[in-house]
Parts: C-alpha cells; sequence; structure tokens
C-alpha cells in the first residue's frame, strides 16, 4: 500500500471508530452518563491514542522511505503535528462516540456493559485487545497480500473491459 492509501485507510479507521452521527437523535440523559462510564472503562481515551500512534508509524513508513536518513526529523514532525492535532479533537470525539452508544443500547443494556467491563474477563479484553488488533492485522495483512496480486490483474482487467479509466496506483 502507497503512502496515500496508508493515510485514507489510517484515517478510514480513526473517522469510523469515532465519528459522530449526523442529524444525532435525543438520546437518554440516563444512557449518556452510563455510557461515558462504559468508555472510561474500555479505555477509550488511551485506544483512540493507540490509533493515533499507529497512523504515526503508518504514515512515518512513507515519509522515510521519501526522506532516507531522516527517520528522527519524520517521527518529530508526525508527533508535532498529529498529536496536537487529533488531541484538540479527542474529547469531541469520544463525547460523539458516547451519543452514538446511547443511541444504540438502552440505559440498563449500558449498565451491563460496564458490569462485564469492569468484570475480571471484560478487564482481560481490555488488556488484550490492542494484541488480538494487531495479530488479526498481521494475519488479515497476510491474507490478503497473497490474493492482492489476484485482485489487481482482475480489477485490471475489468476496469479496461468496462471502459473505465485506471487509478494511476492500480
Amino acid at each position: 500500500m502507497n503512502f496515500r492509501g496508508k493515510v485514507t485507510a489510517a484515517t478510514f479507521v480513526f473517522a469510523t471508530l469515532f465519528s459522530s452521527v449526523a442529524g444525532a437523535q435525543a438520546v437518554d440523559p440516563a444512557a449518556l452518563k452510563v455510557t461515558h462510564q462504559v468508555l472510561d472503562a474500555m479505555h477509550a481515551s488511551a485506544t483512540s491514542d493507540q490509533m493515533v500512534q499507529q497512523m504515526m508509524a503508518s504514515m512515518g513508513t512513507g515519509l522515510e522511505a521519501a526522506n532516507p536518513g531522516k527517520g528522527a526529523e519524520v517521527q518529530k514532525l508526525l508527533s508535532d503535528v498529529l498529536v496536537p492535532e487529533f488531541s484538540k479533537i479527542k474529547p469531541e470525539m469520544l463525547d460523539a462516540t458516547a451519543n452514538i452508544y446511547a443511541s444504540n443500547f438502552t440505559a440498563d443494556e449500558l449498565n451491563q456493559m460496564l458490569a462485564y467491563y469492569q468484570s475480571d474477563i471484560g478487564r482481560k479484553m481490555i488488556e488484550r485487545l490492542p494484541t488480538l488488533i494487531k495479530e488479526q492485522g498481521q494475519v488479515a495483512r497476510a491474507m490478503v497480500g497473497k490474493i492482492m496480486p489476484d485482485i489487481q490483474a482482475k480489477l485490471q482487467s475489468e476496469i479496461t473491459a468496462r471502459g473505465l479509466n485506471k487509478p494511476r496506483n492500480l
């Protein structure tokens, strides 16, 4: 995946996980209060910080390839720009996430979630989740990597057959 693709993918993941609902419905204040507790128990703030770090690593790979020998400068640049910018919007993103949960679950359901995330198995799940996601990503990348040449060839053939314009990165 090229640099632009990595940035787009990282941005999509970040936006998908912390997007607000257009025209959000009115939510039950009790559900919203519990949702904030659930998000705290899920370590949502730390998770968003981890996503920024992953985005920085992904973007850094492309920038470092374009700027050999300047890895430290690239990392400082990304840290100086991305961290403050995402820190500015993190509270709003977490509030939007809380509204999404409160719009989709009742206060009772959210209390059940909270009990789960405060339980031993819930805490273990949260603790292990970054490793699980990383391992799942590695497996997915390996599997997709195996089939990507065939997919690209088929796409190129079909794009031509259907009279569409081929993008530069395909």
